[in-house]
């Protein structure tokens, strides 16, 4: 059997993904010979990957296409649109759609499908009935582009979502058909061989381009009046979205920008912290956070505000996961956290008991129940 697993493989905002896409390709890997589509053949370098690479570089593809870099489709709503991004969807879905003529895949699994794009293709495409759309956010249907098309293409393929949480929210909020929903939990997230940046020593990291610049500003305001993370010894750095909000003094550091880092830099941090901290809004909503998943993956504990995700995996892995409201409770998750000694046995059984939650083995059910039928 030959299934296909596609992303859409933008550089700049996907790269991040390389690890947890090769995790979903090995899962798929029990069921089948998997084949890969990305943009170069050195896209999974240093990744054990048990699958067929296909190269297409549809950002390329497009770039030939001089029209669509005229003055005449980069103005007002049009430019709003970004069409060379949805010219790029809809050449790596031509390309899709040609390679499962040749392939015969039982199934596609499509880590990302661009909404806009698919609306022109799924009524007469002979691939929709057996695409599996990773769903990495219910929060995109907010918006009102996306909302439009979902409304005809909502219960035309599967959506896949990594969190049990977000399986109301997609059937009663945005009314797609229960048994087109599939909860599949996502892989572990073990940080790979890589070359370690000695600089990224701080026992509490808060590095997700998720974090809210007001959560953020309400630490550095804490560490200014009472010199918490200066006073107990303790190296903090969090990453903040707004790129004026930058502090420095020798304890808590403050870095900017999204997508800056590398993902040697990113997880040599995560490999030396004590703690992932996550100063989101509480409005993040449910769905995955990749820096819980690499938190608990690599024995890490986290704190984070009460968003529902943080709160779901709060009841569930008590000894290492903490929700804080307020920044009395922080410093409370803190010192439980950092103290030594602090309940490491129950910390133990919780990070054994996510590890399980997510082995092969897991996986390899939860997979057998979404895909019944095309395996």
């Amino acid at each position: 059997m030959r299934i296909l697993f596609v992303n859409i493989c933008e550089k700049r905002a996907f790269e991040g993904h390389r690890l947890h896409d090769s995790e979903w390709v090995n899962g798929l890997a029990m069921f089948g010979e998997v084949d890969v589509i990305c943009p170069s053949r050195n896209w999974y370098q240093g990744l054990e990957l048990h699958a067929r690479i296909i190269p297409f570089d549809a950002q390329a593809v497009t770039k030939g296409d001089k029209f669509w870099h005229s003055k005449a489709v980069n103005r007002g709503i049009i430019r709003r649109l970004d069409p060379f991004v949805h010219l790029s969807s809809h050449n790596l879905y031509r390309f899709v759609e040609k390679l499962d003529q040749k392939r015969h895949y039982a199934f596609i699994f499509a880590a990302h499908l661009d909404p806009i794009m698919f609306l022109a293709h799924y009524w007469c495409s002979p691939i929709t009935g057996k695409l599996f759309v990773l769903e990495h956010t219910p929060e995109l249907y907010k918006n009102r582009y996306v909302r439009i098309c979902l409304e005809r293409t909502k219960n035309r393929v599967h959506h896949v979502t990594m969190e049990k949480i977000c399986v109301p929210m997609y059937v009663n909020r945005y009314g797609i058909d229960r048994d087109k929903v599939h909860v599949i939990p996502h892989p572990c997230n073990k940080i790979p061989d890589i070359k370690e940046n000695t600089d990224a020593d701080f026992a509490v990291v808060g590095l997700s381009n998720s974090n809210s610049p007001q959560k953020v500003a309400q630490i550095i305001a804490w560490e200014k009046k009472s010199g918490y993370f200066r006073k107990h010894h303790i190296k903090a750095v969090f990453r903040s979205p707004d790129k004026n909000q930058v502090y420095d003094d020798g304890w808590l550091r403050v870095i900017t920008g999204r997508l800056s880092l590398s993902l040697d830099d990113y997880y040599s941090y995560i490999k030396n912290a004590a703690v992932l901290v996550l100063p989101f809004d509480e409005n993040f909503g449910a769905r995955t956070s990749g820096t819980i998943i690499d938190a608990l993956s690599n024995k890490k504990c986290c704190i984070g505000t009460a968003f529902p995700t943080m709160k779901g995996y709060a009841r569930e892995y008590r000894a290492v996961c903490r929700v804080y409201r307020t920044i009395p409770e922080l410093e409370k998750a803190l010192a439980e956290i950092l103290g030594k000694n602090s309940g490491q046995k129950a910390a133990e059984e919780d990070f054994n008991s996510f590890e399980k939650d997510r082995s092969m083995d897991s996986m390899k059910v939860y997979m057998e129940k979404a895909f019944m039928g095309y395996i």
